[in-house]
């Protein structure tokens, strides 16, 4: 054997050795530790919403007389980032849910928490998603370092989302499963539509309209889930749900259903008369991230033509910075 060999090293090794590494994680993962962990900690939701809400105050203040900030490569990279995260977290919770319907048939996937404890590799998955929600918290920074029109829909949805999710969590709801894979679902999809907008590219205007409009089925898809959960208790069958827990989750849903639907309505619907000296405009999606002028294009000033209306968007001449 020669004293000087070469050991060869091959990149595609460490790239095969990850789903390996998170697969023993996921095996090893104690979910009933992070439950008693999140139960614990409640309050940092509350205490990191403050902190958001104030960030928001604070930095918007202190845009005030500056230039905006380009960020589009950031927010691509940003934006990539979250969509292949959600991506990876339905192809791993999704068998769960469906083995669960197929064993146990959809009242009993509704009713039972086995995809929070004792899943054997989807429970960790199941305590990202509430974890998750806190990252998410920095899509605004990019908002207000860009100047772009911040409206309610965008902060009242993540602080909600943020609070409500780590409670879901911390004290196990039956539905918790359908309302992460339909979550990160959308977001995928979301996620990504966002990094091709940062990257300079302009997808048809039936794409954002397509997204707006699944993020609103999500919200009607969150109230009948929590229908047959409550429709499980009254009848005396078995589900790991509460009538609290069912009525925080049916109000938050319902507000959102109602933000959603204005949105979409004061941007796809509703029509009105276009100036002669401006083009009609038309905003992207619901989120509050990026805009969409009538024939498809992103504005020249990179702000968001949406203003608010009853905390909603609506269609109006760009603003000019």
């Amino acid at each position: 054997m020669e004293a000087n060999a070469t050991v060869s090293f091959n990149p595609m090794d460490l790239v095969m050795a990850i789903p390996h590494t998170l697969h023993t994680i996921e095996l090893r993962f104690d979910e009933r530790r992070a439950i008693a962990w999140m139960r614990g900690h409640w309050y940092m939701s509350f205490v990191y919403s403050a902190i958001y809400l104030l960030l928001i105050y604070l930095g918007r203040k202190l845009m005030e007389g500056r230039s905006k900030y380009d960020l589009r490569t950031a927010l691509c990279c940003w934006s990539a980032g979250l969509s292949l995260y959600s991506f990876y977290a339905v192809y791993r919770i999704a068998p769960i849910a469906y083995g669960m319907v197929y064993f146990g048939g959809f009242q009993h996937a509704v009713c039972d928490t086995m995809s929070y404890i004792g899943s054997m590799g989807g429970g960790i998955w199941a305590f990202l998603f509430p974890l998750s929600k806190l990252p998410e918290l920095f899509d605004t920074t990019f908002i207000v370092l860009r100047k772009q029109k911040l409206v309610i829909l965008h902060w009242y949805h993540h602080v909600t989302v943020f609070i409500y999710c780590w409670f879901s969590y911390a004290y196990p709801i039956s539905t918790g499963i359908w309302f992460g894979i339909v979550n990160y679902s959308v977001h995928a999809i979301m996620y990504a539509y966002y990094a091709v907008r940062a990257s300079g590219r302009t997808p048809p205007k039936w794409v954002a309209k397509s997204i707006t409009t699944i993020q609103l089925s999500q919200m009607f898809a969150g109230i009948i889930l929590n229908y047959l959960a409550s429709k499980a208790l009254l009848e005396n069958k078995t589900c790991e749900m509460n009538p609290f827990a069912i009525g925080i989750s049916i109000f938050f849903y319902s507000s959102y259903a109602i933000l959603f639907s204005n949105f979409y309505y004061w941007t796809y619907v509703y029509k009105k008369a276009p100036k002669k000296t401006s083009e009609a405009v038309s905003n992207g999606i619901g989120n509050g991230h990026a805009s969409i002028t009538a024939n498809g294009s992103s504005t020249s000033n990179g702000n968001t033509n949406g203003f608010s209306k009853n905390g909603c968007l609506h269609q109006s001449k760009p603003k000019m910075s």
